[in-house]
């Protein structure tokens, strides 16, 4: 039986790495290779690495932390490749094709598209002729506003749409995998919205990875006991603890989830 996987996911925003609140809110902190690094050896399965920059100059220099990084993102990717040793998904700035192809070759397994359902599906398309379905997920962010359940897009002017239709959209184009996401929990603490995650599992054919909401453990294990999601991943939460994953994992092998056994 195939097992479910443990993705800590990490935002990179001009230069630092960040927490997100709503997506609207960002607090830094700290060294966008450190973390990789850690979570290397803390065992992840895979790493989603994000960047949600305002510019497309990545841009980090701070002496307190030793670390002299300035460049474009693709110097970015290659230093993380070089301090990562699980399979990494990036994503972020993505606009064509060879924007794909050039983050494959310095380092990403997989990318995952945002924009592009919005803006270019034929993108989406292309990637996954190009470079196989499994090199490719859709990062789908639900919205409830007034009562709807919408699809949103960060990077568009906030471009909404209707969440179902969307997802649909980026299943028939050929992706992979979906990143679910929930802006309403995003940094909230407050658990991850099952009943969210329970209607796009039943509704796709191909694994999803839940995000958004985590406030402990325990908010892992209720997402794996109640639903039927391929993996959980988290942001925030993985940042504050010396072992995160490896506590993670523990709890979630513990409690019989089928998942890989902690290191220690």
């Amino acid at each position: 039986m195939k097992k479910r996987r443990l993705i800590p996911t990490l935002l990179y925003r001009n230069g630092n790495l960040v927490q997100s609140q709503e997506f609207k809110r960002f607090r830094n902190i700290g060294n966008p290779f450190k973390a990789v690094e850690r979570f290397s050896d803390w065992d992840a399965d895979e790493l989603i690495y994000l960047d949600i920059s305002s510019s497309e100059e990545n841009n980090y220099l701070r002496s307190d932390l030793k670390t002299n990084f300035r460049g474009n993102v693709i110097e970015l990717l290659s230093e993380i490749a070089r301090f990562a040793t699980m399979p990494v998904t990036f994503g972020g700035g993505i606009k064509n094709l060879q924007d794909v192809s050039d983050r494959i070759l310095h380092g990403a397994d997989k990318v995952s598209l945002n924009s592009a359902a919005f803006s270019n599906p034929n993108l989406i398309t292309e990637a996954v002729r190009e470079f196989g379905s499994q090199a490719v997920i859709a990062s789908v962010d639900a919205y409830h506003a007034d009562g709807k359940l919408l699809a949103f897009n960060r990077t568009i002017g906030g471009t909404h749409s209707d969440f179902f239709e969307h997802l649909k959209l980026v299943q028939d184009l050929g992706v992979g995998e979906i990143l679910l996401n929930s802006v309403n929990r995003d940094g909230m603490k407050c658990g991850y919205d099952i009943n969210l995650i329970n209607k796009v599992v039943n509704l796709v054919d191909i694994p999803v990875i839940a995000i958004g909401g985590a406030g402990d453990w325990g908010h892992l294990d209720e997402v794996f006991n109640h639903t039927n999601v391929d993996a959980v991943s988290a942001a925030n939460i993985f940042q504050w603890q010396e072992q995160s994953v490896n506590q993670a994992r523990r709890l979630l092998f513990d409690k019989g989830h089928n998942i890989r056994p902690p290191l220690i």
